[in-house]
């Protein structure tokens, strides 16, 4: 599904360069979890974005379904995002003076889908991550660990086939992140691939595999993405 070649991410911080990510190889497969730990500062979230085609690396590529995503204009790159990618953040990102229901749909706006049909969807949504009945409910009426349920849920609204999470339990506390992390291990029965960062090493125990990044760099890989990146720098 995600083929990561020698990826680059630079930037200039006053006179000083900086590599937030030096030359990952990577290979993710379909209906793959894949963890991304590290310290703050090590460059996780900057390569969750350039997967999610939200920031346009310096040097390398990333192939999604054969398709050389920084090579895309910018409406086709749009359009890959829609179709291809649900995001969920750790600051939720939801509309507090819209519903439950109101807030999974926005990523249906630009879409040409009836409104029953885009309700049932929302309901299905809700009913997968466990909200089933709460969609008239106001943000303000949910509690936090409902709130990045309902974020989850309009990550899911398009089916998306990858679902990129930033730090989706850093807000929470244990009881409800534990909660959070089996719901998006169950994703992976709906046939999504899943990169989710997490400063949590216990939680990264819920993917298939996990890369730990230090200044950029993976210097520590568990499960079989381990032979899979030996495979990249030996060719």
């Amino acid at each position: 599904m995600i083929k990561i070649n020698e990826l680059t991410k630079e930037y200039y911080s006053g006179s000083e360069r900086v590599l937030a990510v030096n030359n990952i190889s990577l290979e993710i497969e379909d209906n793959e979890f894949l963890t991304i730990i590290g310290q703050s500062g090590s460059g996780k979230s900057t390569l969750l974005t350039i997967l999610g085609g939200l920031s346009k690396p310096t040097s390398g590529s990333i192939i999604v379904d054969d398709l050389d995503i920084y090579s895309l204009s910018s409406k086709q790159l749009a359009r890959f995002r829609h179709e291809y990618i649900g995001f969920v953040f750790q600051s939720f990102q939801l509309v507090n003076y819209l519903t439950v229901e109101e807030n999974i749909l926005l990523p249906l706006s630009i879409t040409k889908i009836k409104d029953k049909a885009q309700k049932s969807l929302a309901e299905k949504c809700l009913a997968s991550v466990g909200l089933a009945g709460k969609s008239k409910r106001l943000m303000t009426e949910l509690s936090g660990g409902e709130q990045q349920r309902v974020a989850i849920a309009r990550a899911l609204i398009n089916d998306p086939l990858i679902i990129l999470a930033d730090e989706p339990t850093g807000n929470l506390d244990t009881e409800t992140s534990a909660a959070i992390m089996k719901i998006f291990f169950d994703l992976k029965s709906f046939g999504k691939s899943i990169v989710m960062v997490t400063h949590n090493k216990d939680y990264a125990k819920y993917g298939d595999s996990s890369i730990e990044l230090s200044d950029g760099k993976i210097i520590n890989q568990t499960g079989y993405t381990a032979s899979r990146l030996h495979e990249n720098k030996a060719v």
